[in-house]
């Protein structure tokens, strides 16, 4: 019986992280924080393939297909895509006709830690780009939009412990 109810305890804890591992949130507390105390945000489900935006506009989420050369996620607007392999400043790729490239590598220093992150860019068209700081180890760690039109960024920062792409 105690057996039974510690493998029943193990099965349930692997399903809470599986379920974890497929859930992100990126926040902005630039703008709703001030109002409401709360950041705006968005919602990637990888396992029910949807995203809420932060004005909470419910899209479809996709996994790109690449053959197993890139991970990459795709709703309309956000489009993220990073090779499995190494990075390298200067590398670039093209994923649906979205081109990203590597501009530099980033420290990123957030509650007395240090990580080491690529800088990404991806031009959505003349008038959007973003920006995503990318770390090997724990994915998608921040990313930004800009509007290319009155310079006005929002910068959102993953709230999990581990990002979209992240490779343990």
């Amino acid at each position: 019986m105690k057996k039974s109810i510690a493998v029943l305890w193990l099965m349930s804890l692997l399903m809470a992280s599986n379920a974890l591992a497929s859930n992100y949130h990126y926040d902005n507390y630039a703008f709703d924080a001030e109002s409401e105390g709360k950041p705006s945000y968005f919602y990637f489900n990888l396992k029910d393939s949807y995203t809420l935006d932060p004005t909470n506009e419910y899209r479809s989420l996709v996994l790109c297909k690449s053959e197993g050369k890139y991970f990459c996620v795709k709703d309309g607007l956000f489009n993220f895509a990073v090779p499995i392999g190494p990075l390298k400043v200067g590398g670039n790729w093209t994923i649906d006709g979205r081109e990203f490239a590597v501009k530099k590598e980033v420290e990123l220093k957030l509650l007395g830690k240090s990580e080491q992150t690529y800088l990404i860019n991806s031009k959505i068209n003349k008038y959007i780009k973003f920006q995503f700081f990318y770390s090997i180890e724990h994915g998608l760690l921040a990313f930004s939009i800009t509007s290319l039109d009155d310079d006005n960024t929002e910068m959102y920062f993953l709230r999990e412990e581990k990002g979209l792409g992240s490779r343990n």
